[in-house]
């Protein structure tokens, strides 16, 4: 929002705007460096955003939305298809990969500015918050390093996720405090349904945002809402309820990818279909999730370097929480910080009575739906960065103490960005080299392996991306070396951390790197 000159002082006025306009323009220089020097020749390392990849290549050459890198029964995924169909227009473009990779990192790029943009609007306009201050929430929410990492090392749906939520929360304000007809409601329903098409994740912003309407008294607008996301969404859910694959095809498959949300959800951790939780082993996973965020994601996603040094910068996202979950913050201090953080962000909802507002709503929601995931629960809490931000400068009451801590964090975030360039400049930081490792392993197989030939995997997107080579995800090897052998199966790789199997399950180790990466003849 740009300042209105005012009778009283229109120089003062048009001086302040100027002053934020020349800051805004330096800061987001800053910014916009920051991302490009960051940028590296590396995706699919997460392996969600190989899937993604995958599909997007199948949307592309027009195979349908199915995952083409497996060897048995191409399966429908129960992840949502607007990520991956985004995607697919820059394979359309150029079909090549890895040589399409910044393109296809520029789809992340483009959402991260938009971030920017809505961040802007919804503070200035929704949250009354000025100009000047605006500024410096708004680079602290793109410098968040998870972010940064999300965007520039991996082509994951993060940046598009958090761009719809916060498009469907600025919608659904314009709507509230607009006339009381359908048209602002019928855009806001369109974006809540593109959220939950990005990640359905987006069920939180969709029940927040109805619940929003009903407490606003809108209840033409909230059925209205409800309707046009409950019609925008059928498709999709009929066409995967239609070409759902068997329960045996999506085991032989293998991988979380594999599995409905509420299978997920029913695991003891995602992917072990063996066993399945309890009531009371339900209810305690929800409670260790939300100590989780409260006591380590917050200050993961606003302090990271708290937790681990520049080498490893946005790795929070994969390695924050308890053992076998990642290792990051479970210091006693790092976990006292976070604490800290979230009773001042509590602070600044009671000073700004905002206890009924839509992001409040939206955070709220957003724990409720964390509780009951088994995997790490910081992926959640990275798309609630600018409002966790608004409400931690809201928090403090002196104004200049709160610009303050707000500058404390953005400038702890600049510090770790520019050593992880300097890093990245001088050698070869964890991701980078986890990513040069993986290669060797693709080297050979691309060298030494028949192009017939199928493998299982740990990441079989990746290498069919990379080598056109089919196969499944070497997951249970124990119970599914049969299974394989019957499918063709004449090699095991592993692309990430992973010991080899059994020594009786294989023929010879053919490839080893000097960490725990391998391929194996069966």
């Amino acid at each position: 929002m740009i300042l209105q000159p005012t009778q009283d002082h229109p120089e003062r006025s048009r001086g302040v705007t100027r002053r934020v306009a020349i800051t805004a323009a330096i800061v987001f220089t800053i910014v916009a460096a920051i991302y490009l020097l960051r940028l590296d020749s590396y995706a699919g390392l997460m392996i969600d955003d190989a899937w993604y990849m995958v599909l997007a290549k199948s949307l592309a050459e027009g195979e349908g939305f199915r995952l083409i890198s497996a060897s048995a029964t191409p399966i429908v995924p129960v992840v949502p298809p607007a990520f991956p169909a985004l995607l697919s227009i820059v394979f359309l473009i150029s079909p090549a990969y890895p040589g399409n990779l910044m393109l296809l990192k520029g789809v992340s790029l483009i959402a991260m500015a938009g971030i920017g943009v809505a961040c802007w609007f919804d503070f200035t306009r929704h949250r009354q918050v000025p100009p000047a201050e605006a500024v410096w929430l708004v680079a602290a929410t793109l410098l968040v390093p998870a972010f940064v990492f999300l965007a520039t090392s991996t082509v994951m749906a993060e940046a598009w996720f958090t761009l719809a939520q916060l498009l469907t929360v600025i919608a659904v304000e314009r709507a509230v405090r607009g006339a009381d007809h359908a048209r602002a409601p019928i855009a806001a329903g369109f974006m809540a349904a593109f959220t939950m098409l990005i990640r359905t994740a987006g069920l939180a912003v969709v029940a927040s945002g109805l619940a929003y309407f009903v407490w606003r008294r809108r209840w033409k607008q909230a059925a209205i809402f409800a309707a046009v996301t409950a019609v925008l969404m059928a498709p999709w859910q009929i066409y995967a309820s239609v070409n759902a694959s068997p329960f045996s095809e999506r085991v032989v498959h293998g991988g979380t990818i594999a599995y409905t949300y509420y299978e997920l959800l029913a695991m003891e951790r995602p992917g072990l279909i063996t066993t399945s939780l309890s009531p009371a082993a339900r209810i305690t996973r929800a409670a260790r999730n939300i100590q989780d965020m409260l006591m380590l994601d917050v200050g993961a996603v606003l302090v990271p370097g708290l937790y681990r040094g520049p080498l490893e910068s946005g790795e929070e996202v994969i390695a924050v929480g308890r053992p076998g979950r990642g290792s990051m913050g479970g210091a006693t201090g790092t976990m006292i910080v976070s604490s800290i953080l979230v009773l001042v962000m509590i602070a600044g909802i009671v000073r700004a009575r905002a206890w009924f507002s839509l992001p409040v709503i939206l955070i709220g929601t957003s724990l409720v739906m964390i509780s009951s995931v088994g995997s790490q629960t910081i992926r959640y809490v990275i798309p609630l960065a600018p409002f966790l931000l608004l409400y931690l400068w809201r928090g403090i009451k002196h104004p200049s103490a709160a610009r303050i801590a707000v500058l404390c964090v953005l400038m702890a975030q600049l510090v770790d960005h520019a050593l992880y360039v300097r890093l990245k400049m001088a050698g070869n930081p964890v991701w980078i080299a986890g990513g040069q490792e993986i290669d060797e392993v693709i080297t050979f197989v691309s060298t030494n392996i028949p192009g017939d030939a199928v493998i299982a995997s740990s990441n079989p997107g990746l290498l069919y991306l990379r080598t056109g080579h089919k196969g499944l995800v070497s997951v249970r090897a124990e119970q599914n070396i049969q299974i394989w052998r019957e499918l063709g199966v004449r090699y095991i790789a592993a692309l990430r951390l992973d010991e080899l199997p059994a020594r009786r399950l294989y023929k010879r180790v053919l490839f080893q790197t000097g960490s725990r990466l391998w391929v194996v003849e069966m």
